[in-house]
């Protein structure tokens, strides 16, 4: 029999989260994240109630993950919860990221006829530049694909932002249905149903948040979908559409070229290598038609790339050691400098040396522990094995080399989950970071100046202690059953 009263109170949670999102257009008139702390007592009481409600829906979440088979949930009424938040979700208004403004500024300078791709320094030309905030004024480095989005969804709001901001989310919520309907037909295990579809990072973090990570991660997951049934080109065109979102999804080509070429005894031979080439040309043609109506010349990627060259690989780990010296001796290293190496002048000349040093450290320990991992998984032409290992260098990828790391990025595993068999361990590490790595989001809805914001850096160094302690129990041993079917 269905535990109603369980599944009423899984959705009481997230209900109480998208109140939660809400209440920063209620106190201060305006739905601007960064920037715009709430009042003292308002904006405590608001992470509060977040923290408890994220923490006691990840407890009911793991209890259904754990024993799906206890609640007497079919496939298709598993889905129909999974549709139910989606829809939550994109009630929610933003409240852990800023990011959705800036896509939307891009769009709406593409429209006055700005060159995003290779224009800096335009940002205050947008009706978004109140929502904006103190951002970096960079060139656009998304792909095309999102830029279309934002241009249609300024073109059909107008210059109401309140009617922009609607239409992007009635297109989030219908990219976040075909999310779940993709994912129906890969699962076969309830545990991964669940798993994908109750997880924070889905409809919270990309659904309510709106980031482009999930458009890119349902061209992933299209293509993760074609590649398992050996369809490369199919595969090829769905991952370059991803690539064409978000760039750095590019990483996930030696998944499909392995998986394709090494799965199920498909050796490289002539048909194989036909099929291959037939999928290259028509995944170039995709990349070309993408970025043809925005063609300038080479610059239009060369300046996107050289700016992305600007930014700190391992500011997650950095980023925590700055908070910490800012709270325990003010002003020593001051929050400005978080993401700023060239502030190097007077007494903050030796944090600037620090933190490149951290960098650089940070590089090298993903290339060491990517390079150890391949070496320990000398059977990676499995399946299953083939899906662990990626999941894992995704996850060092995000902790080491990343820039800084986000909740919202991990939407790039959920399309490998269903074809790494029963790893009880690892998804279950997956699931628990999942639900704490929004934690500390909350705290941009505080000033720095209240005591509660202390609480910030211990929650971060928690979020990367778990990695780790993950990474030295199981990340280097390979749970998955050798199977290559």
């Amino acid at each position: 029999m269905v535990k109603r009263k369980e599944i009423l109170g899984l959705l009481a949670c997230v209900a109480v989260l998208v109140l939660v999102s809400w209440t920063k257009v209620l106190f201060t008139g305006s739905i601007k994240v960064d920037d715009n702390p709430l009042e003292h007592w308002i904006g405590i009481a608001t992470v509060i109630v977040f923290a408890v409600s994220l923490m006691v829906y990840g407890r009911a979440y793991y209890k259904f993950f754990k024993s799906p088979d206890s609640f007497s949930l079919s496939h298709y009424q598993i889905k129909l919860l999974g549709y139910a938040h989606v829809i939550l979700g994109s009630l929610m208004l933003p409240i852990l990221s800023n990011d959705i403004f800036l896509y939307l500024a891009y769009g709406d300078l593409s429209n006055m006829g700005y060159d995003v791709f290779t224009q800096q320094n335009i940002m205050g030309y947008s009706k978004w530049i109140d929502l904006v905030g103190n951002w970096k004024d960079s060139p656009y480095l998304y792909g095309p694909i999102t830029l279309w989005i934002s241009k249609f969804a300024n073109w059909a709001g107008g210059s109401n932002i309140w009617m922009v901001v609607i239409v992007f989310k009635i297109i989030w919520l219908l990219i976040g249905i075909c999310f779940v309907e993709i994912m129906s037909l890969m699962v076969k295990h309830l545990q991964d149903f669940i798993l994908v579809l109750f997880t924070p990072v889905f409809w919270m973090q990309n659904v309510g948040g709106m980031h482009y990570d999930l458009l890119a991660g349902l061209f992933l997951l299209i293509a993760v979908y074609f590649i398992s049934q050996q369809k490369i080109v199919f595969a090829l065109i769905a991952l370059k559409l991803a690539i064409m979102c978000k760039i750095v999804f590019a990483i996930f080509i030696p998944f499909v070229l392995l998986h394709y070429f090494f799965i199920n005894s498909n050796r490289i031979s002539w048909k194989p290598m036909l099929y291959f080439c037939l999928g290259a040309i028509a995944s170039s043609t995709v990349i070309i038609l993408c970025y043809l109506p925005f063609w300038k010349d080479s610059t239009t990627i060369t300046i996107p790339f050289n700016y992305l060259n600007t930014q700190e690989p391992s500011k997650s780990f950095s980023e925590v050691l700055g908070e910490i010296f800012h709270a325990l001796f003010n002003n020593i290293a001051p929050s400005d400098t978080i993401g700023n190496t060239s502030h190097s002048s007077g007494k903050m000349w030796w944090w600037t040396q620090f933190r490149i040093g951290f960098n650089v450290f940070g590089i090298a320990m993903g290339v060491i522990v990517s390079l150890v991992f391949m070496i320990k998984t000398r059977l990676v032409f499995y399946k299953t094995v083939m899906a662990e290992y990626w999941i894992k260098i995704c996850l060092v990828f995000f902790f080491f080399y990343s820039h800084i790391f986000n909740a919202w990025y991990l939407i790039a595993l959920l399309p490998f989950l269903p074809l790494v068999g029963n790893l009880h361990r690892l998804k279950k590490y997956i699931l628990i970071i999942s639900v704490y790595s929004n934690l500390h989001m909350i705290f941009l809805n505080i000033g720095r100046d209240s005591w509660i914001y202390y609480l910030l850096p211990p929650i971060i160094f928690i979020n990367i202690s778990l990695f780790l302690w993950q990474f030295r129990k199981n990340f280097l041993t390979v749970e998955s059953p050798l199977t290559k079917d």
